[in-house]
């Protein structure tokens, strides 16, 4: 963060193969709802399909997670699909399950946005 170069989040974007990209983000609570996350992606966004020349850029999220949800949609990402997904925390507990929303970006649609 500006100013008192406090880390409130980090931002990823590894490339899964030419042109492609998977985007993701985490941003501590306490700066939820203050626009980083907004300002952060966009310049990222641009950055990638701008300078590395993405064709696509592919993230998801919980379908609970409304706040994550709504901020793909505001950077202009479509929903393209819902999966169950299961993650084990320990063997010998329950996996812990939830829906899923995969959305992507595309360069032609980042353009027109």
């Amino acid at each position: 963060m500006k100013g008192n170069h406090n880390l409130i989040g980090f931002i990823s974007l590894p490339k899964k193969e030419k042109g492609i990209f998977d985007f993701g983000f985490v941003f501590h609570p306490d700066y939820h709802g203050s626009g980083y996350a907004t300002e952060g992606c966009k310049v990222v966004l641009k950055h990638v399909f701008e300078v590395l020349q993405a064709d696509q850029i592919n993230t998801g999220t919980a379908k609970d997670n409304i706040p994550s949800c709504n901020l793909l949609k505001r950077l202009g990402f479509s929903p393209i699909g819902e999966d169950t997904i299961s993650l084990r925390k320990e063997e010998k507990r329950k996996p812990i399950e939830f829906v899923g929303i995969d959305f992507t970006l595309s360069r032609e649609e980042w353009i027109k946005f």
